[in-house]
């Protein structure tokens, strides 16, 4: 059975992978590296697949939690979603899309 978590992105900097979202829902998509202090924006990419089933529990989220729009609908309901056999892919439970992340806006700071 397909399960959803929330996305567990990765600094871009160091790779570690605490970070902490810095705004408000629908702002700029700020997030910060808790070790290194690099701070960058998280942004989507349609696969141009979609995924059929919407019968999802999602998990609950903390404000500080990473946030990421899908470049679909700008929805921020997008989570991980693992599958039976472990593939793993962030889908926005809003539009059903597919999508992969990415980082930009990159600013290290050390």
């Amino acid at each position: 059975m397909p399960h959803l978590s929330l996305p567990a992105p990765v600094c871009p900097q160091c790779n570690a992978g605490k970070i902490t979202y810095t705004c408000e829902p629908d702002c700029c998509f700020n997030h910060i590296c808790d070790a290194c202090y690099t701070t960058f924006e998280l942004a989507t990419t349609s696969r141009h697949q979609s995924y059929p089933s919407s019968d999802f529990d999602k998990p609950e989220r903390d404000s500080c939690d990473p946030t990421i729009p899908c470049e679909q609908c700008e929805s921020i309901e997008v989570y991980q979603l693992t599958l039976e056999d472990n593939m793993a892919s962030l889908l926005c439970v809003d539009c059903h899309t597919l999508l992969d992340i990415s980082c930009t806006n990159i600013d290290p700071r050390r």
